[in-house]
């Protein structure tokens, strides 16, 4: 692809993305406005943090996408994985799409340091990972802060903890069973053979819905 063309996209992607966020912003105008006229209730020490707290997240975010590329074999400059990381904000805010944007986006990027899609489509799975572990941490300190601070009901506590206690055995779970290439394959006949037997049930003349290969 030519520089010329690239330009070109490049523009396109640009304009594209500047109507979305005027798009955006009109559909969600009321709720701007009420932010606004409630900003008198905000402790204002608190608000001029949040920029403070917004350039430390943005930092943490850069420099773990630096470790991640290391780790691959890619060194990539922290500035412009700093600036990239603030793009990665801009699009999954105006394209929200569940951070498939994010990715696409960030494959692109990384795409001008000839990298490859593979390895950064990995550091982006790779730091989902990590944010969702370390969320699941926060939870359970947050859950014991919550017990210990006696104003919560029981009923909540109690569903509270099991649900905290069913994903992370979801997660110790999955993570076994991606360890290893069989494990993998049994979990997933497994999985394969119920879902035939409850079809079976429905469609008796269908014994086998999803025909695995051995």
């Amino acid at each position: 692809m030519s520089q010329k063309t690239k330009a070109r996209w490049k523009l396109i992607l640009n304009l594209a993305t500047f109507v979305a966020m005027a798009i955006l912003t009109y559909a969600i105008r009321h709720q701007i406005w009420d932010s606004v006229r409630n900003l008198h209730k905000v402790h204002a020490y608190l608000l001029l943090l949040l920029p403070v707290w917004q350039i430390l997240n943005y930092d943490a975010y850069t420099r773990q996408y630096r470790d991640l590329f290391k780790t691959l074999g890619e060194h990539i400059h922290y500035r412009f994985l700093y600036k990239v990381t603030l793009e990665l904000n801009f699009v999954n805010h105006v394209f929200p799409s569940g951070g498939v944007s994010g990715f696409s986006y960030f494959s692109l990027r990384m795409k001008e340091k000839n990298v490859s899609t593979a390895k950064s489509s990995l550091v982006q799975l790779l730091r989902f990972v990590m944010v969702f572990l370390s969320f699941q941490l926060l939870q359970v300190i947050a859950l014991i802060m919550l017990s210990f601070s006696g104003h919560v009901n029981r009923l909540v506590l109690l569903s509270a903890g099991s649900l905290s206690t069913l994903v992370i055995v979801g997660t110790i779970v999955i993570a076994y069973v991606i360890g290893s290439k069989q494990r993998i394959h049994s979990f997933f006949g497994f999985l394969t053979q119920m879902f035939n037997k409850i079809v079976h049930v429905v469609r008796p003349k269908h014994p086998e819905t999803i025909n695995v290969i051995r």
